[in-house]
């Protein structure tokens, strides 16, 4: 008797430029239910065909199973609302411009959204989770 197939996460991406397009792709080329949220409606329109053809450049390649990218192609979706896109994820990645304060209020709305059992990450290439987290976040399951 084998043991079950461990559920794949649900992951949220905000900010749809291209690392946040770069992170989606990875994860619907792993298979996974991925959402994304940005709140430039230009950039939203433009990043789930970028992501279906980078997900699937990654099986062109080899480097991920052709099923696994179709299956998390026909599950990728844009989030109406940041609540839309990370109320039920597993794991959060925020991905929005290095901008400190744009920063501090994603992680400020998440605190009020996320579930419990969400990992929260930060894509951030310069700006120190420190920073990022220094503002009176509290989250719901805080020690």
């Amino acid at each position: 008797m084998t043991a079950p197939e461990a559920a794949a996460p649900k992951v949220a991406v905000i900010g749809a430029g291209a690392i946040g397009r770069g992170w989606a792709a990875l994860c619907a080329s792993a298979g996974w239910q991925c959402a994304l949220f940005d709140t430039d409606a230009r950039v939203s329109n433009a990043a789930l065909a970028e992501i279906e053809r980078r997900a699937r450049a990654l099986a062109a390649m080899g480097r991920a199973p052709a099923e696994s990218v179709e299956r998390g192609v026909r599950q990728l979706r844009m989030g109406r609302s940041l609540l839309h896109a990370c109320g039920d994820a597993d794991w959060i990645i925020e991905s929005v411009r290095e901008d400190l304060h744009a920063k501090q209020r994603v992680f400020e709305n998440l605190g009020q959204i996320a579930r419990p059992e969400a990992v929260i990450t930060s894509s951030s290439s310069g700006l120190p989770i420190s920073e990022i987290a220094a503002v009176n976040v509290v989250f719901p399951w805080s020690i």
